[in-house]
């Protein structure tokens, strides 16, 4: 499962997960997602942000933080590199 397609509808399945308050599963979607957005879209491409972000919200409310930052962080650097 990693058809560029896949990205949006793992996403959007993810988001609705974490919102269940589904967090585990939702994280792993989430990844799975962001992994398929890096492999066909590299780390500084626009949209990998957003995933990247959603990520971290589900890891946020899943209680683990750092990784959470660990995600924001890698979003900064990669808008760092893009725009000064």
């Amino acid at each position: 499962r990693n058809h560029p397609n896949l990205r949006l509808p793992l996403t959007h399945l993810g988001v609705t997960l974490r919102e269940l308050g589904r967090h585990e599963e939702a994280i792993r979607i989430l990844r799975e997602a962001l992994l398929i957005q890096l492999e066909f879209g590299g780390e500084d491409h626009r949209d990998t942000g957003l995933f990247r972000n959603n990520l971290a919200v589900a890891l946020r409310r899943a209680g683990q933080i750092a990784d959470a930052e660990q995600q924001l962080r890698a979003v900064v650097a990669a808008e760092e590199r893009k725009f000064g």
